[in-house]
């Protein structure tokens, strides 16, 4: 029996109608983009539902949307005909299949790009989406009855999900004539991933979600934060998933830079961004960016599981952006899905990069540089470095530091200027992906270990309208934290407190660098200079050191000086003022680091500690602390060198006792010129004072032939002792006193001649008991070094030799470290043979 279908009230679609949607297979063939083969995909055995494929958009030169349907039909069951009042039909795409609803606008679906360029310079969106008309069909027989309805079209779904077509006969969606209206008895099953679009719902909207990264400069320390997740438990808020057999991400090639830029880092033209789309072909090209050894670039992302994206290569410091590409279960060999058994063969799915048509957002990686007040600007210009080229790789504990984030390419940052920093401690959860609720960026106020130039900085200052960085220079922060601390940097692209996310992690420096002089207190032409301070009870000075980087990674590497700053000494290993009663020891005794260091760097922790109880002994130096260090100029300006000898540099110590001394530094400095909080003093470093123990008393009897010993630290056979009378001073006549004449040396003597009295500049040389040369000397064949103590090899049997609270020495160019010449070894392997060696290797000697 024959039906004609005719809208009237109550009409409902034949049971057996069928949808069918088509698309054009595009390949290249000789350097040309042609069409080989029609693709369609219809229900089928009056199943109500058909699957097709969500997709993105690529260039027009690289063949547009990969899957764009030109083509749709519905079409009656044979003997059923549609009714000449079908002659305007009009369809939509919405979310709900409730015929009622079906006038209303605010249930449509956005669609995806159809092409970039629609022939004018505007980007052509596709058909039936929220921005374009409900899309018409005509009938093949507009003057009689006809079984099938046709659009030609341009449909490119955009989201994954199942989807509806709400149907009009007339032309028109109106909810006083709505019974006309209908819903396709068969439903789309697009495969492909749904997002919220949280820049606003638009026809191509899921192409511009972002997904926030971050990496740490040349890797220090990064970690797989890069996580994209569409699973029904712990998906990213809004996102989704409907899957076929295959469902993995990959991503594009790297943007290119944003160029040109303006002076101003404006984007000079519509013409300066460079993105990258899915699908182009080939694998891209980040091998040299991720390290993608172990993980691929083929991730599985299904309802079950997130995809993590490779940890950025160590030898990689720019920051950078690409695009997330999905494979909806796609074989583009065969231009069909795997969904189920339906298509294609589930193996060919998303087995190449081609396959992964729909993108799903850009992944922005951001980074962070240290930079300084000299260095923080410039303009980036094609092919050259910006003015951080070099950034510091941590920075030194309470001094300023200028911060620049790295804006990604292809839109990282916004120019209007909305954009805030903030540092937050350390914490286990910090590197959770940036999208995760709650996360520390989004919640966490800034530490008072956070120190800005006035309080009302603290998250409220922007980094500047510039797209290529953001940099806070106006007022420089500090970190009062001890060495080989960290705190996270939190960036927001706009001036809301919840849109935090991680770019990076500022670190303290590994160790603080001394310096063997200052400029203003040596001069070659001099005959009498001061340098750092080397031996006991002789003026001299005390000099720090800072600005270091380089391309190899040090313990040093630091930002420079740009403020005040106080030092004092404590005796470590020579005072006995730790502990009580009976059991007072020395600083290292008392520590227990004369057996052995803590395992888990917790000798720094103790030492801050005891640096914190404010302990000024000018026992030990005078003045203690030492004259303040102050820079020269604007409190902002940079100083590699930092020497603590009051405002005009003419202010010298003396240490009074030989022995090794530790350093304890505090840069919070308050108006009146002092480090007025003990918890501020953070423990710097040691340095060795060289002389003898003192305080001994030598009884002889008169007329034998005697002899000295003197026992202290760094003493040498080059070292000399001059007698003196015991009224006089061995300061005076600066420091080359009168000796006295009234006994003899060279005895006893074979010959007789030798064995003469003295004069009154007689040297009396000294003998090394110990060491190369001596007779006494042993061999260290091999060194282990681990955590809280060292393994030394000795060639022969060391028992007879040492006594206990002995200190071994070892010459520093007797050592080989990876069986390297010294000139080949590394910043940080020439740190460890330094403190093998006992010595303090100065900074500022280094060529």
């Amino acid at each position: 029996r024959l039906e004609v279908i005719a809208p009237i009230a109550g009409w409902d679609w034949p049971t057996g109608t069928e949808l069918e949607l088509s698309y054009q297979q595009i390949a290249t063939v000789n350097g040309q983009l042609v069409p080989i083969a029609n693709v369609s995909t219809k229900n089928v055995d009056q199943e109500t539902q058909v699957v097709v494929l969500a997709s993105g958009c690529r260039e027009d030169a690289d063949g547009g949307a990969p899957v764009r349907y030109d083509r749709m039909y519905i079409r009656l069951p044979p003997g059923d005909s549609f009714s000449s009042l079908h002659g305007q039909a009009q369809v939509k795409l919405v979310s709900t299949d409730d015929r009622q609803l079906c006038y209303k606008d605010d249930d449509r679906v956005p669609v995806g790009i159809a092409a970039r360029d629609d022939g004018s310079g505007n980007t052509l969106k596709g058909d039936l989406g929220v921005s374009t008309v409900p899309l018409s069909m005509s009938r093949s027989d507009p003057s009689g009855d006809d079984d099938e309805l046709m659009a030609v079209s341009k449909i490119v779904f955009m989201w994954g999900g199942l989807y509806y077509l709400c149907y009009t006969p007339d032309g028109e969606f109106d909810a006083g004539t709505n019974y006309k209206e209908n819903v396709v008895s068969v439903s789309l099953k697009v495969l492909g991933v749904k997002s919220p679009c949280s820049f606003g719902v638009a026809d191509g909207c899921i192409e511009r979600e972002r997904w926030e990264c971050f990496f740490s400069y040349e890797a220090d320390g990064s970690v797989r934060n890069c996580e994209l997740n569409f699973m029904d438990d712990g998906a990213r808020p809004g996102w989704s998933v409907t899957a076929g057999d295959q469902s993995k991400i990959t991503w594009s090639d790297t943007f290119g830079a944003d160029h040109p830029i303006d002076i101003y880092g404006q984007l000079a033209s519509s013409d300066s961004l460079h993105p990258k789309y899915c699908a182009v072909g080939g694998a891209p090209n980040t091998e040299e960016v991720f390290n993608q050894d172990t993980v691929g670039d083929m991730i599985v992302a299904d309802r079950l599981l997130a995809a993590t994206l490779p940890a950025v290569r160590a030898n990689h410091s720019t920051a950078f952006a690409i695009a997330a590409c999905y494979c909806p279960s796609y074989d583009t060999v065969d231009a069909k899905f795997c969904d189920s058994g339906v298509g294609s063969q589930s193996e060919a799915c998303c087995d190449q990069h081609e396959d992964y048509i729909q993108m799903v957002g850009v992944i922005y990686f951001w980074t962070i540089r240290i930079c300084d007040m000299n260095n923080y600007d410039g303009v980036r210009t094609s092919g050259s470095e910006d003015g951080c080229a070099t950034p510091y790789r941590r920075v030194l504990p309470q001094q300023r530091f200028v911060l620049r984030v790295e804006c990604p390419p292809g839109g990282g940052c916004e120019s209007s200027g909305n954009n805030l920093i903030k540092y937050i401690d350390v914490g286990e959860n910090n590197d959770l992906p940036s999208w995760k609720a709650n996360h520390p960026c989004m919640m966490l106020p800034e530490p008072e270990s956070v120190v800005w130039p006035t309080e009302s900085a603290s998250e409220t200052l922007s980094g500047g309208t510039r797209v290529d960085y953001k940099v806070w220079w106006e007022q420089p922060v500090k970190i009062n934290k001890s060495v080989k601390q960290r705190v996270d940097v939190c960036f927001s692209n706009s001036n809301s407190p919840t849109s935090f996310f991680k770019v990076g992690t500022v670190k303290t420096a590994d160790a603080f660098a001394f310096a063997s002089k200052h400029e203003s207190h040596w001069d070659p032409g001099n005959t009498f200079n001061r340098t750092t301070v080397k031996y006991a009870n002789f003026e001299g000075s005390f000099t720090m050191y800072a600005g270091i980087s380089g391309p190899d990674p040090s313990p040093y590497d630091s930002n420079p000086f740009s403020g005040k700053a106080a030092v004092y000494f404590m005796s470590y290993d020579r005072q006995i003022s730790w502990g009580t009663g009976s059991s007072m020891t020395t600083l290292e005794k008392h520590l227990g680091f004369d057996r052995a260091m803590p395992s888990d760097g917790g000798a720094q922790t103790q030492l801050d500690s005891e640096c914190q109880r404010a302990r000024y002994d000018s026992a030990v130096v005078e003045p203690n602390p030492l004259p303040l260090a102050e820079v020269a100029g604007a409190e902002n300006t940079n100083h590699q060198f930092q020497t603590f000898s009051g405002t005009g540099q003419n202010q010298f110590i003396k240490v009074k006792i030989a022995g090794v001394v530790a350093v304890c530094y505090c840069a919070i400095i308050s108006d009146s010129g002092m480090c007025e909080i003990p918890s501020d003093w953070i423990y710097a470093g040691r340095i060795t004072i060289q002389g003898p123990r003192g305080g001994k008393q030598w009884i002889f009897d008169i007329e034998v032939v005697v002899k000295l010993a003197v026992t202290g630290w760094g003493l040498s056979s080059d070292d000399r002792l001059r007698i003196i009378a015991n009224s006089g001073d061995c300061e005076n006549n600066n420091g080359n006193p009168v000796g006295d004449a009234s006994f003899k040396t060279g005895c006893p003597s074979m010959t007789g001649s030798d064995c003469s009295y003295a004069e009154t500049d007689t040297d009396t040389p000294l003998t090394a008991l110990s060491g190369p040369g001596t007779g006494q000397s042993n061999t260290i064949t091999s060194i282990q070094i681990f955590n809280d103590y060292s393994h030394l090899q000795f060639a022969d049997n060391i028992i007879s030799m040492l006594d206990p609270d002995d200190v071994i020495t070892i010459e520093y160019d007797s050592i080989m470290i990876n069986g390297k010449d010294k000139d080949d070894e590394l910043p940080t392997e020439k740190y460890d043979v330094y403190r093998l060696s006992g010595e303090y290797h100065f900074q500022d000697t280094i060529a």
